[in-house]
């Protein structure tokens, strides 16, 4: 399973790789191009409730609501398939069920805590993120000595 924020030349490539892999689009970076046109917290609530839709019928049902609320964007978000981002539709193949590509935000936000200049090394940063440690809480320096040995 991928998750991925809708990039386009992305997917073939992985089609092409991975032929029998899943693909998902992050949930987050779909409400982020949402509330470009519709800002309120009501979209999100929606957008939400029909992602976490766990059965076809229930789904349907948050779909169906979510049409009554706003038509336009309805057929917004009925544009993307919903086997990317709607947990209803998700094969069951893939052991994960995550709507979020939260491994690249906690990415981004380890990055963005280091200083310039300065490289992540991988097994440091693996540490970190396999473990979930949260900044802070262990002296990086010594942190980055036990990788090391």
């Amino acid at each position: 399973m991928v998750a991925l924020n809708r990039q386009k030349g992305i997917i073939p490539a992985l089609t092409q790789l991975y032929p029998c892999a899943e693909h998902r689009f992050c949930l987050r970076h779909i409400y982020d191009n949402m509330k470009k046109t519709w800002k309120t917290r009501e979209y999100k609530d929606f957008l939400w409730k029909c992602a976490t839709a766990t059965t076809i019928p229930e789904f349907d049902t948050c779909m169906t609501e979510f049409s009554q609320f706003d038509r336009q964007a309805f057929e917004w978000l009925k544009k993307i398939p919903a086997q990317h981002w709607a947990r209803s539709h998700f094969s069951g193949r893939a052991v994960s069920d995550m709507l979020l590509n939260n491994l690249c935000e906690v990415e981004k936000q380890i990055a963005s805590r280091e200083r310039v200049g300065k490289h992540i090394e991988a097994g440091f940063w693996l540490r970190r993120v396999g473990k979930q440690i949260p900044s802070g809480e262990r002296d990086d320096e010594q942190e980055r000595g036990s990788v090391r040995q």
